[in-house]
C-alpha cells in the first residue's frame, strides 16, 4: 500500500561520525495551525469526545428498543452500518486529542478531517435508516407496535440533530484554522 504522506517529507543522505550513511528526514509539507492555545485545544478535544459518546449512547439506546422492525434485515443492516462511521469519528477525536497545535497533514487528515467525513457517513446512514423505518411503518401499519416504532424513528431524528449541531460547532471551533508552508527544506 502506498504511503499518501511520502511526498511531505524530504530525505537527504549523509555520512555520520562512524562513516555510515543515514537519512536526514525533514517534513516539507503544509502545517495546519489551530487558532487557539493548548488549554482551548484540550477543551475542544473534550467536546469532540462528548459528541462521540452521545452519538454512541443514542445509537445503542435505539438498538435496545426491540421494535418490530428490528427483526427485518433491511432495517437492521443500515442500523449496524451506522456504527462504522461512529467508530471512525471516535478514532478521529482521539487522534485530534493527541495532535499538536501545529499539525502535519497526517495529523490533520486522521483527526479533524476524519471527524468531519465520519459525520457525513453518520448523517447518510441514519437518514437511510429513518427513511427505511418510515417505509416499514407504512407497509406494516396494522401489525406493528406504533409507540416503539415511532420512538425508533424519533431517535434517528435526534441523532441527525446531534450530528448537525456538531457540524455547526465544528465550523465555529475550527473556523480560524489556517495553513502554513514548511520552512524546513533539505536540499
Amino acid at each position: 500500500m502506498k504511503n499518501p504522506y511520502k511526498d511531505d517529507y524530504s530525505f537527504a543522505p549523509r555520512l555520520n561520525a562512524k562513516g555510515r550513511i543515514v537519512d536526514d528526514i525533514c517534513y516539507v509539507g503544509e502545517y495546519y495551525i489551530l487558532p487557539f492555545n493548548k488549554k482551548q485545544k484540550n477543551k475542544t478535544a473534550i467536546i469532540n469526545f462528548c459528541f462521540a459518546i452521545v452519538l454512541f449512547a443514542l445509537q445503542i439506546l435505539n438498538g435496545c428498543l426491540n421494535q418490530d422492525s428490528s427483526r427485518t434485515a433491511w432495517i437492521v443492516f443500515p442500523y449496524f452500518m451506522i456504527y462504522i462511521p461512529m467508530a471512525y469519528f471516535f478514532m478521529g477525536a482521539s487522534t485530534y486529542a493527541q495532535s499538536p497545535l501545529k499539525m502535519q497533514k497526517a495529523h490533520f487528515e486522521r483527526g479533524m478531517e476524519r471527524m468531519r467525513r465520519s459525520c457525513y457517513g453518520i448523517l447518510i446512514f441514519t437518514s437511510l435508516s429513518a427513511i427505511l423505518d418510515i417505509v416499514y411503518m407504512i407497509l406494516h401499519a396494522s401489525v406493528m407496535q406504533v409507540g416503539r416504532e415511532a420512538l425508533y424513528f424519533v431517535l434517528h431524528i435526534v441523532i441527525i440533530a446531534v450530528v448537525l449541531v456538531f457540524g455547526k460547532s465544528y465550523d465555529h471551533m475550527y473556523g480560524g484554522l489556517y495553513t502554513e508552508a514548511s520552512e524546513n527544506r533539505l536540499i
